[in-house]
């Protein structure tokens, strides 16, 4: 469980999640580096760093996080780690998961880096815990990664919305293709690592 990581939390919510910090990010201008390949790269500074790649790529953050924010804390932002919530996925595990990702934002945050925290969400299910411990008033992330089945696509823009109406974000950093949302707040596109693994292939 790694309680020792929620050492002097706020913990809110029906599943006591720590209550993350808000932030007011600029990122423009700024390289999306996906967590596989921020150890490798050479301006941080430059960089807003993700987790929106397989979750087996950063499990290992989980066991030993302090390991990972010696080299994450150069970034200018770090997007909190985002491990999956599916629909058709046991919301036991939902709600697990979401839980790891609020406890490594808030070890981030405790560490000095710039979280931007990220949200997600499955089905309507999960909005009874998949926004607790988000701040309002802030700039969140999202990533549109596996949304693009008619339902994908669906529950993407339902939860965008309520994300919206919750916690009502000054800036939310998408990272993937655009998926059309009808909401009122500014909405900043990056490219994911499949696009950019496209984008490298290509020019080769």
């Amino acid at each position: 469980m790694n309680e020792r990581y929620l050492l002097g939390a706020e913990l809110v919510g029906k599943y006591d999640f720590p209550q993350l910090n808000p932030i007011n990010a600029d990122v423009n201008g700024l390289k999306p580096v996906a967590f596989p390949s921020a150890k490798s790269e050479h301006k941080p500074r430059e960089c807003i760093a993700h987790f929106f790649v397989a979750d087996k790529t950063f499990e290992r953050v989980w066991n030993n996080v302090t390991k990972y924010m010696e080299y994450l804390q150069y970034f200018k932002y770090v997007c909190s780690p985002d491990y999956s919530m599916y629909s058709d996925m046991p919301l036991t595990l939902q709600i697990w998961n979401t839980y790891r990702n609020r406890v490594l934002a808030y070890c981030m945050q405790d560490y000095g880096i710039n979280v931007i925290p990220t949200v997600g969400w499955s089905n309507k299910e999960s909005f009874g815990f998949c926004f607790d411990g988000l701040p309002k008033k802030s700039t969140l992330a999202v990533s549109t990664n596996g949304c693009f089945a008619p339902s994908g696509k669906e529950n993407y823009r339902l939860g965008f919305m309520e994300m919206c109406k919750r916690l009502q974000p000054t800036q939310v950093i998408v990272v993937g293709k655009e998926i059309e949302v009808d909401v009122d707040v500014k909405i900043t596109y990056l490219e994911s690592f499949g696009q950019q693994m496209t984008k490298r292939l290509k020019g080769a």
